[in-house]
């Protein structure tokens, strides 16, 4: 039975405050500094001297970086950093040294009547003054010389008006193309050959109209071998306007099969280095065999450089793929090397000569000639280990890549995925320096990797300076931005986690999450992940991270995470504490930006938190929102110091109260810290007959500052040490036993892979002696499985159950252990518990994984625990996400002739791909195509003999 009410003598001692295991960032900013442009606060890194360098990409169109002081109301301009070209100055900041250094990815420059795009980094002395100017993967413009000429087919076959948009075509390419290096020519040919403008005509009068103004069809025969020759003897020679060392590309557009033969024609072009592209055009080329045909007369490979076009009409919307093969063809001249001479002019590039790049870039592929004119360096920025690290989006097809800069020389660092021809990848979007004793290791984040995103870990070789991939860790989710920003942990010295945000993950309630990785044995293992507050559901959760200094005594640093979406674009900043070896996942304050100041947009956009900017030897905490940057202070104790001890606040209905608190329950008091140790006492008065007389009393304590500057809380509540329990009381004889069992209900396979896929596991627990205090279930399972909720029921009444997954140590058993019936189960009941998990498709999987189950309560004799324990095998299944799509080369349509009955080939070709990479221990899928086709369509056309090809 529940005691009787009683008095039990609190005695509360108050000494000198040691580290309390807890901290508290004052909600009122402590110096707020705002700017008219709403990208200033965009970055954020605090600096020595209580300052602030800040960011403002798109300030004036170019971007600006700006410095702010404590009690100093404005910012001023860092010198020499504004009215530049538009680099977006101040998209990336880092410490560098003494110094610090600021890019920008928006260097562009025209070129070929195409724009090239890198970054510009400054390196600034610790009085912000530039001292230097780096331009990591510039690239010169050098235009490499291209002879090109059109050979067109003027035979019978093709009627006046399909001659006519040959014509349009040609002069819309040359059109679109002048004023750049290449030069034309062009050459009709039917039984014979007719040359229409030499390449010498094109250069001294280079108006492609005007060269082609009364062009007049040959007619005839298709002689294709012999004008092949003829351009490559005759054309091709530099007594008709062929440069030395140009590149020679031959555009050939034909309607039918050669009425001549002649293979050795291709041979001889090939072996003087033509570059042949080759249009045909029309219906004669349906089959695959007429496309074999056309290949012949190609460049290798043929399906690069053959193109099929269904009409002449079509040849209008040729230009772009035109455009993109002559590019390609060109590559860079043997001159070009990576060099700062052609660089435009800029107020930076007075303060140090242009340096060369003595030594190549290690990945590049010098063939490729947008290689590096897209890169966008500068979008991201790492100085680590002694290498000054940017992350280059662009480069390599938005493949991406990393930039290592050094003072005269740099080293591309290109994408592992090229080995596998994946682009739009975006490495390089973070970049973040891992410190282990005795390596180098940089992450860099590829957040559209494979849509779902991915971070590689490289290693620096400090014996020869060349980079490797490591490991690469891929993301869940598509769409999720998986790497979009890192952050390395570090304690002791050594970092000993790997944050890695996704803001776009989408579950419903959050929007975006923190994935944890610790550094195990050589490499990056999952250990958790950091979740906001519910309710936010596009909040950005991790679109800034970064690891604080020591706010709360304990040597260690603490995280904090920006949700800048949050609170409808108010945002937030999340204050994550650490504990050895890493971060607890469950965050311990959460500064909102509408209660920090009215009207602030995207709160948390950027964080930084690593000096002391107010004096108070404690470290702020500096956060960018959408044209403001605020200093948060840490709340330090002083005397007075004021304390408030509750009595289980968490329940609505509470046991037991203190003397004189009221209905607020607390007693309050204080003490001064200067008087020494002390102690004071209190009642604590337990309430007649509690519902609950298992659970022991718990008191919570809260300390704070009222009078001081800034006012409010100085710790967050804190649990006092130690528990009330009560005196459990059964029956005349106080002898209570009870007599559990557990059995388990064979349910479903697990299947991986699936996104929402959700693993349920039904168990049916029983109590057969007398109540059972404590009682407890044990469930075992594998790391591939994450408890998400659980629900028990006796009969079709709800019984509380409240579930936890321990932390384990490493080779010990991944388990969740859950409460039973709230603090007794009834002698007699039976209850059957449903607990659902997540599966994650990260972990190593088998054709089954096995569960256990066991239940234990505190009064359960030894002799009555032969059914206390269960275990089973769940089989699994994977499920494989695929994408179809169709493609371009396939029929588009069939004309017939009802006159005329034959039969045709329709050709449609899809392309299966995986979406993402199969779950680790999947078996290779084996993929079926089905394609459904009609028999009969309208018209008496009826379908036969259709084949499907892998």
């Amino acid at each position: 039975m529940a005691p009787a009410g009683g008095v039990i003598a609190l005695i509360t001692a108050v000494t000198a405050l040691p580290h309390s295991g807890a901290f508290n960032l004052h909600p009122a900013p402590h110096w707020t500094w705002t700017h008219s442009g709403r990208s200033f606060g965009h970055r954020v890194l605090q600096l020595h001297g209580g300052r602030v360098l800040v960011g403002a990409p798109t300030e004036e169109g170019e971007g600006r970086l700006l410095q702010c002081r404590v009690r100093s109301s404005g910012c001023r301009g860092v010198p020499g950093t504004g009215n530049s070209t538009q680099v977006h100055l101040g998209m990336a900041l880092a410490r560098d040294g003494n110094g610090s250094i600021a890019c920008g990815p928006g260097l562009s420059r025209e070129c070929d009547r195409n724009v090239h795009t890198s970054g510009l980094c400054v390196l600034l002395d610790p009085q912000l003054n530039p001292r230097r100017v780096l331009a990591p993967g510039y690239q010169a413009c050098v235009p490499a010389l291209v002879d090109l000429v059109f050979l067109f087919d003027g035979s019978s076959s093709i009627n006046p008006g399909q001659f006519l948009a040959v014509k349009d075509f040609m002069v819309d390419v040359m059109e679109k193309l002048e004023n750049t290096s290449i030069r034309f020519g062009a050459v009709q040919f039917s039984a014979g050959v007719r040359p229409q403008f030499s390449l010498a005509d094109f250069a001294a009068r280079p108006r492609p109209r005007e060269l082609l103004e009364g062009l007049e069809q040959l007619g005839h025969l298709t002689d294709t071998f012999g004008a092949l020759r003829y351009v490559t003897r005759t054309t091709f020679s530099p007594a008709l306007g062929a440069r030395p060392g140009a590149r020679r590309v031959l555009i050939l557009i034909t309607d039918g099969d050669a009425t001549d033969d002649d293979p050795d024609a291709v041979l001889e072009a090939e072996a003087n280095g033509i570059v042949r592209y080759v249009i045909g055009v029309g219906h004669n080329f349906n089959s695959p065999d007429t496309r074999l045909y056309l290949s012949q007369f190609a460049s290798s490979p043929s399906d690069a450089f053959v193109k099929v076009l269904e009409n002449f009409e079509k040849l209008r919307g040729l230009f772009q793929d035109i455009q993109a093969k002559i590019y390609d063809i060109e590559g860079p001249a043997p001159s070009n090397r990576k060099e700062l001479w052609g660089l435009p002019p800029h107020p930076y590039l007075a303060l140090t000569p242009p340096p060369r790049w003595p030594r190549p870039f290690s990945g590049t592929n010098d063939l490729n000639r947008f290689h590096l004119e897209l890169c966008s360096s500068g979008m991201s920025l790492e100085v680590a280990h002694g290498h000054r690290v940017t992350g280059a989006v662009g480069a390599d097809n938005w493949a991406g890549g990393l930039v290592e800069m050094e003072e005269g020389n740099e080293i591309f660092v290109a994408s592992p995925t090229l080995e596998e021809n994946v682009t739009d990848a975006y490495l390089g979007y973070a970049v973040a320096g891992l410190r282990v004793p005795g390596r180098a290791l940089v992450a860099a984040g590829a957040p559209r990797h494979r849509h779902v995103g991915a971070v590689v870990l490289f290693e620096v070789l400090k014996a020869t300076g060349q980079w490797r991939a490591l490991q690469t860790l891929p993301g869940e989710q598509v769409g999720s931005y998986f790497g979009a920003t890192l952050c390395a942990l570090d304690q002791a010295g050594d970092t000993v986690a790997l944050l890695v945000g996704a803001p776009n993950h989408f579950d419903g309630r959050r929007g975006g999450r923190v994935h944890v990785y610790g550094w195990k044995e050589g490499s990056l293992e999952v250990t958790g992940e950091l979740l906001g507050a519910p309710g936010h559901p596009l909040g950005r959760f991790g679109a800034s991270l970064v690891a604080l200094g020591d706010l709360d005594g304990d040597t260690l640093a603490e995280v904090a995470v920006g949700a800048p979406m949050e609170d409808e674009d108010h945002g937030v900043v999340y204050i994550f504490s650490s504990r050895p070896g890493g971060v607890e996942n469950i965050y311990s304050q959460r500064l909102e930006g509408q209660k920090v100041a009215p009207g602030l947009r995207f709160f948390g956009q950027a964080v930084d938190g690593a000096l002391d900017l107010s004096g108070d030897n404690l470290v702020d905490l500096a956060v960018g929102a959408e044209g403001h940057v605020l200093v948060i202070r840490i709340c330090a104790p002083g005397p007075p110091l004021h304390f408030r001890v509750e009595a289980e606040p968490e329940r609505g209905r509470p046991r037991a109260g203190l003397e004189g608190a009221g209905p607020e329950r607390g007693w309050a008091g204080s003490w001064p810290l200067g008087a020494g140790p002390g102690c004071q006492e209190a009642e604590l008065r337990v309430k007649r007959c509690p519902e609950d007389f298992v659970t022991p009393l718990r008191l919570r304590l809260s300390l704070s500052l009222p009078h001081s500057d800034p006012p409010g809380p100085v710790l967050p509540p804190k649990p006092l040490p130690g528990l009330i329990p009560f005196e459990q009381r059964c029956g005349a004889d106080e002898l209570c036993e009870s007599d559990l069992w557990v059995r388990a209900d064979p349910g479903g396979a697990a299947v991986v892979g699936d996104p929402g896929a959700e693993l349920g596991v039904r168990l049916r627990v029983g109590n057969g002696g007398e109540d059972a205090y404590g009682a407890a279930l044990q469930v075992g399972h594998p790391p591939g499985l994450s408890f998400h909720r659980a629900r028990a029921r006796r009969g079709s009444s709800p019984v509380p159950i409240d579930c936890r997954s321990p932390e384990v140590a490493v080779g010990q058993p991944w388990g969740l252990s859950c409460a039973l019936g709230g603090p007794i189960l009834r002698g007699g009941w039976e209850l059957t518990l449903e607990l659902i998990f997540h599966l994650l498709p990260t972990a190593a999987w088998g054709e089954s994984v096995g569960l256990s189950a066991a239940v234990t309560s505190n009064n359960e004799p030894l002799g009555a625990m032969g059914d206390n324990n269960v275990t089973w095998s769940v089989p699994v299944r994977f499920a494989v996400g695929l994408a179809v799509t169709w493609e371009d080369e396939s029929t588009q349509y069939l004309n017939f002739s009802a006159h005329r009955p034959l039969s045709k080939s329709l050709e449609h070709r899809y392309r299966v791909e995986l979406l993402q990479p199969l779950p680790h221990g999947s078996p290779s899928p084996l993929v079926t195509p089905f394609v459904l086709l009609p028999h009969t369509l309208p018209h008496g056309v009826t379908v036969a003999d259709p084949q499907v090809h892998a």
